[in-house]
């Protein structure tokens, strides 16, 4: 964990060292102070992230004129939403009030409380121990803000302003507890950890190449199961019905791949096609695979069918816009896919043999993803019919709909656990992609990895 520390008011020298640089030296005259807690720095591009550890060392050296004590702490409320106010060069300017947003729309920071620093009003104690107060009285609120969790354990820094001695003798008492990230969308704030009720495959980028990790019960990053420095995963994995191995298309080639769990990193060839074969589902026996294609050649994509132990292949579709995300039912009797018909995308049910085709979904937004419930009696989808992704979910008839997690951010991808409780799907709610679940009746939203980014979660199946 680094720690950042910024002086502002009066001309400070601050040097942050790491690495084998010289150690670190502050030198600070009754200044307003800002200390961030960070563990990595992040860059996000559509939906692919590349994150790499900070290795930089920095000299900062500013003066800022005295300003009254309303233009900021005066500014803020517990709760609020903010951007930063900045100088001509880029600088946190504290001259002048931060600009305070609706928590819909994105936004660098989030006050997390703002705490009463307590300290006798016989004259200013210290900064030191006006300091000490801040922190001690911030890292409570963080604690629960974030679920119990800290800051390494989630894509968000955690910083605090208290008041100099020009703030408190103006009557400044307080100090304000903010988190950051760039681009938050909705409130930072966390349930509790969950807790794993199945193993967990998530897709992570590191160094640039998108590879299937395990996650571990803390929602670490833990085997490296497709580990390849060139080829990349494309889409969600499917688990196979025993859960002793995963299937998976790739960026580059027409193939299928496969890998088995107790042998990372040996993956091999399942399938190979005249064109791009993705998104495969394994029926609940394990006899067929489902994938999606454009083996005609015309640009439109259809299902298909692959029998693994002959090779055998068999259309399922044949429509001439795109059919995606096919996934068989519990019991392998129908397969929900995401279809664009008619120029809209919708959720459909067909047979198994690709008959009986029933449209489920007939808003005019966007509607994919579709995953079944263990029961094989509900289906979890995503929609844009609110502005933006959420994750929905509907009986098997399309009947009872019901919107599970409701936040300004854009979610997808949901796959549901073997027990049929907890909706695992990623979000770009922290700035950046990370895989949260939330219980299948729409309760307790929760991060998982805190690592970024990390996608497409897929459950194993129950043993």
């Amino acid at each position: 964990m680094r720690h950042r520390v910024i002086a502002l008011m009066v001309i400070v020298l601050v040097t942050a060292a790491c690495g084998d640089d010289d150690a670190a030296t502050t030198t600070t005259v009754a200044a307003t102070t800002i200390t961030t807690t960070t563990t990595a720095a992040t860059t996000t591009s559509s939906s692919t992230t590349t994150t790499t550890a900070p290795t930089t060392t920095t000299t900062v050296a500013t003066t800022t004129t005295l300003r009254p004590e309303s233009a900021w702490f005066g500014a803020l409320t517990a709760g609020d939403c903010y951007l930063d106010a900045l100088d001509e060069d880029g600088d946190f300017d504290f001259s002048v009030p931060p600009r305070v947003v609706d928590c819909r729309e994105p936004h660098d920071n989030e006050v997390v409380a703002i705490v009463e620093l307590g300290a006798p009003d016989d004259g200013f104690p210290g900064s030191a121990v006006v300091e000490t107060l801040a922190v001690e009285g911030c890292d409570a609120e963080f604690a629960e803000f974030l679920g119990g969790r800290s800051f390494d354990e989630v894509p968000i820094e955690g910083f605090y302003v208290w008041p100099d001695e020009v703030d408190w003798q103006g009557g400044v008492r307080s100090a304000v507890c903010s988190v950051f990230s760039t681009s938050l969308v909705g409130t930072a704030a966390l349930a509790p950890r969950w807790e794993p009720t199945a193993v967990l495959t998530v897709l992570a980028e590191i160094d640039g190449v998108v590879d299937v990790w395990l996650v571990d019960d803390d929602g670490e990053l833990d085997v490296n199961l497709t580990d390849d420095d060139v080829q990349e995963v494309l889409n969600p994995v499917a688990w196979d019905p025993l859960g002793e191995s995963i299937a998976y298309g790739v960026v580059e080639g027409n193939d299928i791949w496969t890998v088995r769990i107790d042998a990372p990193g040996a993956a091999e060839p399942l399938f190979s096609g005249p064109d791009d074969a993705t998104s495969p589902d394994f029926s609940p026996d394990g006899s067929m695979m489902l994938f999606v294609s454009d083996r005609a050649g015309t640009g439109d994509l259809d299902l298909f069918v692959l029998e693994p132990a002959t090779g055998a292949v068999l259309p399922l579709t044949d429509d001439p816009d795109r059919d995606s995300s096919p996934e068989y039912s519990p019991d392998g009797s129908q397969i929900v896919f995401r279809g664009r018909r008619a120029g809209n995308s919708d959720i459909y049910v067909m047979d198994a043999d690709g008959t009986n085709v029933v449209r489920l979904t007939q808003d005019p937004a966007f509607e994919g993803d579709p995953a079944w419930t263990p029961d094989g009696e509900r289906i979890v989808f995503i929609s844009d019919r609110t502005g933006n992704f959420d994750v929905y979910v509907m009986n098997a008839d399309g009947s009872g709909l019901a919107n599970l997690t409701e936040h300004p951010a854009d979610d997808e991808y949901p796959d549901v656990d073997p027990t049929g409780r907890w909706v695992a799907f990623h979000s770009n709610r922290l700035g950046g992609i990370n895989v949260f679940v939330v219980g299948v009746d729409g309760s307790n939203q929760t991060l998982v990895t805190g690592y970024g980014p990390t996608g497409y979660p897929q459950f194993a199946p129950a043993p």
